[in-house]
C-alpha cells in the first residue's frame, strides 16, 4: 500500500511533483564492499602498446623532414 504524502507544490487544481520519489540507493553491507574491492584490487590499468610505435613514426617523419628540408 502506497503512502499518500503532500506533494511539493499544490496550486489549488494542479498537483505538481506528486509522482516524485527521492533516489533509492542500494544497501552495501560490508561483506559486499570487501568483495567489491578484493575483487577490484587485483585489476591493473591496461596499457597499449602504441606508444613506442607512435614515437617511432614520429622520430621518422622528422628524419624526412629533415633530409628534405637539406
Amino acid at each position: 500500500m502506497a503512502v499518500m504524502r503532500q506533494p511539493p507544490y499544490h496550486t489549488g487544481k494542479v498537483a505538481i511533483g506528486c509522482a516524485w520519489q527521492p533516489l533509492q540507493r542500494p544497501y552495501h553491507d560490508r561483506d559486499a564492499c570487501r568483495l567489491q574491492e578484493a575483487l577490484l584490487a587485483g585489476r591493473q590499468p591496461r596499457r597499449s602498446g602504441n606508444g613506442f610505435v607512435l614515437a617511432a613514426a614520429l622520430a621518422l617523419l622528422a628524419a624526412v623532414i629533415g633530409l628534405l628540408a637539406a
